[in-house]
Formats: structure tokens, sequence, C-alpha cells
């Protein structure tokens, strides 16, 4: 006699013929959970979101907040590594950075122009003193000396004074700058030299000749050099309301600077637009604790106007953090945020990657260079799986300067970077062989292989599909044509995890995949524009379909009970969610019925109506239902609705293949079919 368990339900192997598959395989599963060994539905999708004015032609979509933003072809849009919420977004053009509903573009202009520095201008200076004495007649000047050039804060030595005659008490001290005479200083009188630091002379004209003896020889002026000179070159940088730091401009002309000298700075460009910037950065050479390098010195708001530099010598800040910023260059796509602030991305054949913690500067030096175009990335970790038209690349590190490349041994390239797809311990990505699970360990393997042979596969046009995940499955929908030429339309979610590959089917149609990792929840874009939430927790189960393997026996038999085990009593929660479905249907029904129903069906052009349908929404049922249909050599031979008791099957006939599909929306534990009432007892506690 025989009995038939099927418990821990799987899903399909299409590639394995059926009467091969596992004992808990399937042949067909429709809208059905195969997540913890039972059969559940999956729940209706809710709506979430609609594009307005919606083109058509979105194959990318991603929720910023209340948002939903879509773009046409394959577009990366990912939160950045900073404190406030900004959305970089690369493959729509030149990269982006959203903040709230502003856009900006992602790359921080650099001022392209150098400064110049200039040291106040240089002039000539000319000497007299004249004598004091005790009475304080002052005598009349001493011959004129020669000219002697000068800088703004530098000091002139006046040396070749005469011995100092009988009487005198002191000297005064006068310069002519070219066009006036100024008084100086008076000092005791001495032959010593006279140092003119002085500042702040007063124009007076040059003494009378007095009774008063008057110096004969004229004094010699010396330009006093300093052997403190330092070179100085000066940069300045663009800062945006966000923080972020441009580029330095080109270096300054050489600046030679002496203590008490001030430099004045032009050259400054002004805002040049787009991308908010507020101030500006100012460096200068100087040595600190790092060495000598660009440190900071002042910072403004950002002007055109010239800068003076006379800040102290020691009052300097950081060092230039922005020297080997880059841009990101037009063209950058596939943007995946790493660990340690990094985000990589990709140009042709070339790897990028961001300066750590700031996502405006992908600085060249950490490109990495393949030998194949890149088409996606995935990161797992510190590892990032580089899926190119070739083979796969695995890069590793913790900082982008450090970053090493190696090229995997498989032959599996990446043929569409839309079905590429991280599961949180793999990168899964379509190959013309199949579905490949690619590691961080450099494995790259082909997950499909029991699923589809090559051929079979190539028929879902794995260059067009667009996929998710949810719970780790790998969810992608397809729009093909069969070798027949019909239609090959829909939604596979392939199991890759530990309890071997299998899929099952949904009659979902998308055309672009958003997981919302916040939520742990997927959503898609249908053709008409509007956003559903995939199996949404809130919506009502959907009515499955599976069918069992063939159990094909040695010779025939008749099963005479079968039981059907379900552990789904009703919830307020299935009830509520069941009610706000069967409410929601009805309203959009009236608003149906309330407006023209099309016309008679031979006024549509074929394929718009289904024969003897309508365009109502069909409304849920109150409870969930199971129905088991009892299969003997391809006839229907029972079908029992009941769960939790044991129910007769027909007898008076016996087979030898026997089949057990299942439609409902109530879990489904496990299913027992036996020859006796004993036998199915006996297998109650299995």
């Amino acid at each position: 006699m025989g009995a038939w368990l099927l418990k821990a339900f799987s899903g399909e192997q299409p590639r394995i013929s059926a009467n091969l598959l596992p004992p808990n395989g399937s042949q067909q599963a429709v809208n059905v959970r195969l997540d913890d060994g039972a059969l559940d539905p999956l729940r209706k999708p809710e709506h979430a979101g609609q594009f307005a004015a919606y083109p058509g032609n979105f194959q990318s979509i991603y929720r910023y907040g209340a948002t939903w933003l879509g773009w046409p072809g394959a577009v990366y849009a990912v939160p950045g590594p900073v404190a406030t919420d900004r959305l970089y977004i690369m493959g729509d053009g030149a990269p982006k950075m959203r903040v709230n509903d502003t856009e900006y573009p992602l790359a921080v202009p650099y001022p392209v122009n150098a400064l110049t520095g200039s040291l106040p201008a240089n002039g000539s200076r000319t000497y007299a003193y004249s004598y004091v004495d005790k009475n304080g007649v002052e005598s009349g000047p001493s011959p004129i000396s020669g000219s002697v050039a000068w800088n703004s804060n530098r000091t002139v030595t006046v040396s070749g004074l005469e011995d100092v005659p009988t009487g005198i008490v002191s000297q005064n001290f006068y310069r002519n700058d070219g066009s006036n005479w100024y008084f100086v200083a008076k000092r005791a009188a001495a032959k010593g030299d006279f140092i003119d630091d002085v500042t702040d002379a007063k124009p007076r004209a040059l003494p009378a000749a007095s009774a008063t003896q008057a110096p004969t020889t004229a004094p010699t002026g010396a330009f006093d050099y300093i052997d403190l000179v330092v070179t100085r070159v000066y940069v300045y940088t663009y800062v945006t309301a966000f923080g972020e730091e441009s580029e330095p401009c080109p270096a300054s002309n050489l600046v030679d600077w002496e203590p008490g000298m001030t430099v004045t700075l032009t050259g400054f460009a002004g805002d040049p637009g787009g991308r908010n910037i507020v101030s500006q950065r100012i460096y200068r050479t100087q040595t600190g604790d790092s060495g000598t390098d660009l440190y900071f010195i002042a910072e403004r708001a950002v002007s055109s106007a010239d800068f003076v530099d006379d800040i102290a010598e020691d009052a300097f800040g950081e060092v230039l953090p922005s020297r080997a910023y880059n841009a990101p260059p037009d063209g950058l796509t596939g943007l995946i945020s790493m660990p340690n602030g990094m985000m990589a991305a990709f140009r042709g054949k070339d790897l990028y990657f961001c300066q750590p913690w700031l996502p405006h500067a992908w600085p060249e030096a950490y490109v990495l260079t393949c030998d194949y175009d890149i088409v996606a990335l995935g990161a797992i970790g510190t590892s990032l799986i580089i899926m190119t038209t070739g083979k796969p690349y695995l890069a590793q590190g913790t900082d982008p300067s450090s970053m090493q490349m190696v090229r995997l041994a498989s032959n599996l390239p990446c043929v569409n970077a839309r079905g590429v797809v991280d599961l949180g311990m793999a990168i899964a990505y379509p190959s013309h062989e199949g579905l490949v699970l690619a590691g961080a360990d450099g494995s790259a393997q082909v997950v499909t292989a029991q699923l589809f042979n090559r051929e079979a596969w190539q028929q879902f046009n794995p260059g067009t599909i667009c996929a998710g995940q949810l719970s780790g499955r790998y969810i992608a929908s397809f729009n093909s044509v069969n070798p027949d030429g019909t239609p090959l339309v829909g939604t596979f979610i392939i199991n890759t995890d530990g309890s071997g590959a299998f899929l099952s089917r949904s009659n979902v149609n998308a055309v672009a995949f958003h997981y919302d990792i916040s939520e742990s929840a997927l959503y898609y874009l249908t053709s008409s524009g509007e956003v559903l939430h995939f199996d949404a927790p809130g919506g009502p189960p959907l009515n499955y379909y599976w069918k069992s393997k063939p159990l094909l026996l040695s010779a025939p038999e008749n099963f005479a009970v079968i039981r059907v085990d379900s552990d789904d009593a009703p919830n307020l929660q299935d009830i509520a969610n069941i009610n706000a479905a069967r409410a929601a249907a009805v309203a959009e029904n009236e608003i149906i019925i309330a407006s023209p129903l099309g016309s008679e069906i031979n006024g549509q052009v074929a394929n718009v109506y289904t024969l003897a349908g309508d365009p109502l929404e069909p409304i849920p049922g109150m409870a969930k239902t199971i129905t088991v249909n009892v299969y003997a050599d391809g006839i229907l031979r029972a079908s029992a609705t009941k769960t939790g008791q044991m129910l007769r099957l027909p007898a008076g006939f016996k087979a030898r293949k026997w089949e057990i599909d299942v439609y409902g929306s109530a879990r489904v534990q496990q299913i027992a079919m036996a020859s006796s009432v004993t036998e199915l007892k006996a297998m109650a506690g299995s």
C-alpha cells in the first residue's frame, strides 16, 4: 500500500524532468512564498506612488523621502556618507547631488586662474641731518646723501656721520621720498649710525642755515637687507554651502617675503554659479609640523576683491586638504557605497573611488583599470565585485589609496546592469549562461544551472530584465518572446540559499525595481507609471497555485484518504487588510461604472477586452480559501477544500501516476495522502 507526504514545499526546477524533481519539488509555483517550508500566498501589491505625466520610458526608480524619482536607463541613486541628507546620482548625464528638491552638479568648480602676489611698491630716499646746540638752535642741513633704494617695511641705515662738534647736544634726521622732505627723528648727538625704522614721519622742510655749525659731509644711506627672506606661493579654493571644498587654483607667482612685509593677492574669481559657492579659502606655503606645504591662512565670503596677507607668520591652520582632489568626470556611473566613507563608480574600463567621506572629490590617483569595460559594481563589506563585459574582478581594501584588485578566473561576463542585485552575502548578476552569484571570497558561479540551460535562460532575454530582491531572493521581471512568437512576460523569484536553487513565479510585470533597505520593502514600477509595493504586508493575500511533481508508483494503486494541514487561523490584521482591499476595489469600481465603459465589443481593436470580461477590479473574498486537487493518471479525481481533517477519496480505480495541485489563499503546512486511514494516522506526526 502507498503513502505520500508533502511538506517543506519547494519551487520549480524547470530544467529537470518533472518525475526527477525532489520529493518536495514543484512543476509550477505561482504567487506563492516558499521561504519557511509552507505554502504561503504573496500579498497583493499596494499603491505606493504615481508619476504624473509619466513619459513611459523609466528604467530606474528611487524613493527619496516622500518623492519618487525616475529616469530612463540604468541610473544609480545612493545616499552619501555625510551628516546631512544628500542623494548622489550617476548615470543620468553628469554626476549630480540632490538636496531636498534641488539638484546640483556633483563636481565643485575650482578657480582656473592663478593668483598674483605682489609686495608694496619699491621706492628711493635721500637723507640729510642737522645739529642742535645746547640753546636749542638748529643748524642748517648737511649735504644730501645719495639715493637709497627702499621697500616698504624695510629699514635704512644712515652712516658716515661726522664727529660731533663741541656744544652740539642732538641731531635731527630728514629724508626725502622724491617729492617731499620729512622729519624722521631726533636723537642725542653721536657719531654712530642712525637706523631709520620710522613709519610715521611728518612732512617738514629742511632747516635754514643758522649761527650753529652745520655738518659739512653728506651722510650715506644703505638699504638693510634681511637674511630671513621666505619665498611664498599662494592658492585658493572655493567652498560650497555644504562644506565641500574644491581643488585649488594653479600656484601663484613666487613672492619673496620678509618679516614685516604684507603681500597683496589679486586675480580672485567670484562665484561661478550653479553650485552654491559661498566662500574662498586661502593658503600659502609655510613650514609647519608637517614640513613645508600649503597651509590655510584665511577664509572669506566669495569675492573677486583683492586680499592683503598681513597674517602673522605663525598664524596658520591645516595643510591644504584638496590638493589631490579631482571632480567626478562626466560619464561616471554605477555609483555604490562602501564602508569607511568610500563610494565607487566607473567609466569605461576605469574604476574610481571618492575621497573618504567626501563624495564630491574623486582623485585620479585612486583609479584602477580593468581589461574589459565595466558593466556594474556590487559591494560586500570591504570587497567590491566589478562586473565587466569579460571576466569579473574583485577589489578589496579599507581605503581607496590601498585598494587591491584581482581578476577572477570565471568567464562570466555581466550582460545587464539592471539585473544586478545585492543579496546581502553575494552579488547576483545575469550572464549568458544564467544567473551568477559572486562572493567576497572571489567565487563566481552560475546558480541557475539546475533551473535553465543556456538556451532556456536566453529565452528570457537576460540583457533586458530588471531585478530586485526581497528576503534574499532574486526577483526579476522579463518581457520577451517565446520561440513560437508568443509573448513571454512575467516575473520569476529565484531562491539561491543553501537549500538549493528553485524558483516561483509572479504575474507582476515590472519595468523597474527599487529595494528600500530602511523598510526592507521592494517596490516596482509598472508601464503606466504607477509604483507598487511588492508583497505588501498590508495587502490581502493573493490566490496562489502550486503543483507537485508526479508520484510514479511501481504498480497502480488507489489512495483512499487525504489530509491538508494548515495553521492559518484568521487574525484581526488579515481581516482588516481584506476589508480595506474590498473597500478600495468597490470604490474603484464605482468610479469605473460612473464613467463610459468603452463600447460594444466589435467597436474595439482585438485584445483590448477579455471575452465576456470587464474592466472592473475583482473584489477579494471575505475569507482565505484553499482547494487541493488530486489527479490520477492525469484525470482530476477529487478536490479537498477543508483543512485539519481526514477526507475520503473516490474508490473504484487505481492509477500509477499521481499529482496534487493547490489553489487558494490559505497557508498550507503539509498534505498527506494514504491508501488507508491507518497509514495516514501513522504519517500524522511525520
